[in-house]
């Protein structure tokens, strides 16, 4: 995918563009700004953090199995594993459950829970959690040179900002800006203060 959005710009005769990369989107940002430095003008992430599995360990994930709305269930049937979080392991070792009172469920085959839905997961997403699963950009957040802005809701609990800030202190080249009352991708609220940091940020570019 990476490739693809470089060929992309080569077509379409761009010298340096601005990716602008939302929650997942945020880690095909990071992997461009790394593989092809020399074709970004600017990095947005907004919503986004340098390793999933990281944040699904988080109990204020709401996509953590150690989240308070589903830790008692999980351990109930006995898919509570503090450790599960610690190695990647094998991400093709992993399968999905439905678990009544939670939703579904990622887990290691026959193992604990990596991660709890209760949203429906698409055909898509269940094709790709293994890659995202393993993703962990934190080693080499360094080489990232490109300017780059951060975005975080302060009421995200689909990507907490503790994770977005992450990212900041990974890219030497970053400014973090914390949207107050703003929860997950705060872009699909058209907020102010949002366009305020986007401009500011595309000036000073």
């Amino acid at each position: 995918m990476v490739d693809e959005l470089e060929e992309a710009r080569r077509q379409l005769a761009i010298e340096r563009w601005v990716f602008w990369g939302i929650s997942g989107g945020g880690w095909l940002g990071e992997m461009y700004a790394r593989r092809y430095p020399d074709s970004l003008s600017g990095l947005i992430l907004e919503s986004a953090c340098p390793c999933f599995r990281a944040r699904l360990a988080d109990e204020t994930c709401i996509l953590s199995p150690y989240h308070v709305s589903w830790r008692v269930a999980l351990t109930r049937q006995g898919l509570i594993d503090p450790s599960a979080h610690e190695e990647v392991g094998d991400p093709s070792a992993t399968e999905w459950i439905d678990v009544k009172r939670v939703g579904t469920v990622f887990r290691r085959v026959n193992g604990p829970a990596l991660m709890a839905s209760p949203l429906p997961i698409s055909d898509q997403m269940r094709r790709v959690m293994p890659a995202l699963w393993e993703f962990d950009a934190r080693d080499w957040l360094g080489e990232i040179r490109a300017p780059t802005l951060i975005l975080a809701g302060d009421a995200d609990v689909i990507a907490p900002p503790s994770h977005s800030k992450k990212l900041h202190e990974g890219i030497a080249t970053s400014k973090f800006v914390l949207l107050p009352a703003a929860g997950h991708s705060p872009v699909m609220q058209r907020r102010d203060d949002l366009r305020a940091a986007v401009r500011s940020f595309l000036r000073d570019l």
